[in-house]
């Protein structure tokens, strides 16, 4: 469901659960609309006692999408950061932070346990930074510091990606959404068959386009280090990262973890850069646990 904000945003969101229990917010990653949460870790959560919400972030989805701004050129400002030089952002990633406060503020959410994959994290990041008051606990899974020197994605994966889709009808995105999925998920445990497909058109069908995609992609490139800014967190942090993630390396959440004061780091072995089946189980439970043993029963 929709939430109307005062400066004419909107927010697309869906809430399980009990909301008088804790309240834990997921935050999806680049290009990712709410759909991409496994149900299956969403119901272990709400099981635990947990009120969750999930929603699309902005430019994603069913949430306000800012076609008032143009396309940005995505291969300049990847020179331009190369280069040391200040890339602009029609939107940051700290304003998709306040997103998140804002849709806590129309629930009547004071406090929240965050949990943010991939862009997720870093916008989780810089919330935890800004709203202390307002974080019970913060799980940052398969997302990066930003620091220089942090491996890129494989080889493999970034080609992939700047060739994009053949074409821009509905079937080649889905193709290439779907091979997306192939080359950065967790070979050993691999997303297959019809439940690849499922997940890849539940994805289209509740909103993608390729101009939010370039937006929100622009503001994770202007946005840089985060060295700083993990400095500050003061939530008690879980990092959950594959050890083959071809997407985001691991090294940049091992870089997160020893930046992020008292932050402990769990290490999947073979996971790549998604939620498997396989893993969700052992993924749901680290994260009730952390925020069971950070959470007082009062939090909302």
């Amino acid at each position: 469901m929709p939430i109307a904000l005062p400066d004419t945003k909107h927010i697309f969101y869906t809430s399980y659960g009990q909301s008088v229990n804790p309240a834990v917010v997921l935050i999806q990653g680049l290009s990712m609309p709410s759909t991409a949460w496994p149900q299956e870790m969403i119901d272990q959560l709400v099981e635990a006692g947990l009120y969750v919400i999930s929603f699309d972030n902005r430019d994603i989805g069913k949430s306000k999408h800012y076609d008032e701004f143009k396309k940005p050129n995505l291969a300049f400002a990847i020179i331009k950061r190369k280069l040391g030089l200040r890339v602009k952002s029609d939107y940051s990633l700290s304003d998709m932070a306040d997103d998140v406060v804002s849709l806590m503020d129309a629930l009547s959410i004071s406090k929240a346990s965050i949990i943010g994959v991939s862009m997720g994290g870093m916008i989780g990041q810089h919330l935890c930074s800004r709203y202390p008051q307002r974080v019970n606990t913060f799980i940052q899974i398969m997302s990066t510091s930003g620091a220089k020197g942090i491996p890129g994605p494989s080889s493999e994966v970034t080609k992939h990606i700047a060739k994009g889709p053949a074409k821009y009808d509905r079937n080649s995105i889905l193709e290439y959404n779907m091979q997306t999925q192939r080359l950065v998920g967790t070979r050993e445990h691999p997303l297959e068959g019809e439940r690849l497909r499922s997940f890849v058109e539940d994805n289209l069908a509740q909103g993608q386009t390729s101009a939010g995609i370039l937006r929100q992609t622009n503001a994770i490139i202007a946005d840089g280090d985060r060295s700083k800014i993990l400095a500050s967190i003061q939530a008690p942090t879980l990092i959950i990262h594959g050890n083959k993630d071809p997407l985001v390396h691991i090294e940049g959440g091992r870089d997160a973890a020893q930046k992020i004061p008292n932050a402990v780091i769990h290490e999947i072995n073979n996971m790549g850069h998604d939620l498997p089946p396989s893993l969700i189980d052992d993924i749901s439970q680290l994260c009730v646990r952390h925020i069971k043993a950070n959470t007082s029963e009062e939090s909302q």
